[in-house]
């Protein structure tokens, strides 16, 4: 393992560590810690050419703990749809090893997705501390690791690894530039992982529950996506606190559902019209100077 792989799992491992000492100390149900451990969806542990990720392994350990498997007749009647319709699409494929991972990877992910709701039942204030305790604990090392990167720390020894050299647009040219990624490949998948963190967020502070720390974590967040470089995930971030402070206000009685949907597709047209350049934030700006 390289230098830069080593230095990826060492941050991991104090992400994780963050989070389960926050865990503990608000008393937060352990099936709960999958919270901490879905960030870290790139890396993981080879096992015979598949990708064991930790929450694999974490769901895998609460089934075996509950002893059993949660299912209702509906739910076991949908996969066994979904399985043969995939061994079907393999088939007709010649069973190719990729695409039989990915169906793999599905029946998997549902399972655990399953087993966590059973688990969690309807817990939703738990579920939004876990959100918001885990995204502090990533969001505070990403900013500790991509400071030790930028001052040439020993511990930043990330470049190649949370640090890419992706290509940004500079004056019409698109030139290298060190993008921070976290543990994804890519740093517009990396900024996804902000936008559940951001509605918790938004919904405690909406609610005063945790502020400082949702205000904290919130910032935390916005400091990890502009390190990225990434216009999407920038856009992505400020529809997300948008949409939620609108549907807040919704549940609270301050505006009806039709002011709800009318803004929301709005932002998400905004948004499409954005990514197939058909609005160009530059030119607008451009305009405005001019």
């Amino acid at each position: 393992m390289s230098l830069e792989n080593r230095m990826v799992w060492l941050w991991i491992a104090i992400a994780v560590t963050i989070s389960l000492v926050l865990f503990k100390k608000n008393k937060i149900e352990y099936y709960h810690f999958i919270w901490a451990l879905l960030p870290i969806d790139y890396y993981g542990f080879q096992l015979a050419g598949i990708t064991i990720k930790p929450y694999m392994i974490f769901m895998l350990v609460l089934i075996l703990i509950s002893g059993r498997l949660v299912m209702s007749n509906k739910q076991r009647n949908f996969l066994v749809f979904c399985f043969f319709v995939f061994l079907l699409s393999d088939a007709f494929n010649g069973f190719p090893l990729e695409s039989i991972m990915q169906h793999l990877y599905f029946i998997l992910i549902f399972v655990f997705a399953i087993q966590y709701s059973a688990l969690a039942c309807d817990d939703s204030e738990s579920i939004r501390k876990a959100i918001v305790l885990s995204g502090f604990a990533f969001a505070l090392t990403f900013v500790l690791a991509y400071s030790s990167y930028l001052y040439n720390l020993p511990m930043g020894q990330i470049k190649g690894s949370m640090v890419g050299g992706y290509y940004e647009l500079q004056e019409g040219l698109y030139t290298a530039a060190d993008r921070f990624r976290g543990v994804e490949i890519d740093p517009n998948a990396y900024c996804i992982m902000f936008l559940p963190i951001v509605s918790a967020c938004v919904y405690g502070i909406h609610k005063k529950k945790q502020n400082f720390l949702c205000i904290i974590t919130l910032s935390l967040s916005f400091a990890c996506i502009l390190f990225s470089k990434s216009r999407t995930g920038l856009l992505l971030f400020f529809i997300t606190l948008i949409i939620t402070i609108i549907i807040g206000n919704y549940l609270s009685g301050r505006i009806n559902g039709k002011v709800v949907v009318t803004l929301s597709a709005l932002l998400v047209l905004i948004f499409i019209l954005i990514q197939l350049d058909f609005l160009n934030i530059s030119n607008i700006v451009e305009y405005f100077e001019s």
